[in-house]
């Protein structure tokens, strides 16, 4: 498991998941529109934008990384 840091709140990610899992399975409101777990990252809509380490990424395509620093994934 991988330590990660969601708007200051600490989690665990599995090795390998996508950023959007993480924070799906922790419950927090992140829009989505065109990912689905069974299908991957579909990378068209842009809704699931978030902000990792100062860079906007598409929290479908991310994958968490350890050592993650604390406050590393806010959706923006």
């Amino acid at each position: 498991m991988i330590r990660i840091f969601i708007d200051g709140t600490e989690q665990q990610a599995s090795a390998g998941e996508r950023l959007i899992d993480a924070i799906n399975r922790a419950g927090l409101a992140l829009p989505q529109v065109c990912y689905h777990p069974q299908l991957g990252p579909i990378q068209t809509c842009d809704t699931c934008i978030v902000g990792v380490s100062g860079k906007l990424v598409r929290a479908c395509a991310a994958r968490p990384f350890s050592p993650a620093p604390e406050s590393a994934f806010a959706p923006e």
